[in-house]
């Protein structure tokens, strides 16, 4: 059996670091988008705005960032704003380089990308979600058989 030196298994082991560490998101060919809220999540439309820098074009998450389909088919759409405008504890808001408008365009995208329930929430701390469990689903009325969810 062969085994390496030193030198050579931490160069290795540098080298997969930075390129695990390195997988940025993919923009998405801008010929093939049309909403304004995916153009610029893909930084078309300002290039200091590059979501898709650690969320992917498609928002499906890199080696950066996550993927926003779980987090964005639960959340309000408040508490989605409000991680755009501010931020979480791991990533910068935006509300220096985006107006309501473009935040809301970001949001139309991603909801109808993901889904989701729409309307008014309280206001939610950018801080807060990052830490927030999953909401459990509401109780049907009585009398009222509850939609099943699929298991995964």
């Amino acid at each position: 059996m062969r085994t390496m030196h030193l030198p050579t298994a931490l160069l290795l082991a540098t080298i997969v670091a930075l390129v695990v560490g390195c997988a940025a998101g993919i923009q998405l060919a801008a010929g093939g988008i049309e909403d304004p809220g995916q153009r610029l999540f893909n930084g078309y439309t300002k290039p200091n705005v590059k979501c898709f820098y650690c969320h992917n074009g498609d928002g499906r998450g890199s080696g950066k960032g996550p993927d926003l389909a779980p987090d964005v088919a639960k959340m309000p759409d408040e508490a989605i704003l409000a991680v755009i405008d501010k931020g979480t504890a791991f990533m910068p808001g935006f509300g220096d380089r985006l107006n309501d408008q473009e935040q809301k365009q970001i949001l139309g995208w991603l909801r109808s990308a993901f889904g989701g329930p729409a309307g008014e929430a309280k206001e939610v701390e950018a801080e807060e979600v990052d830490a927030a469990p999953a909401e459990a689903p509401a109780e049907a009325p009585a009398g009222e058989a509850a939609e099943e969810t699929p298991a995964e």
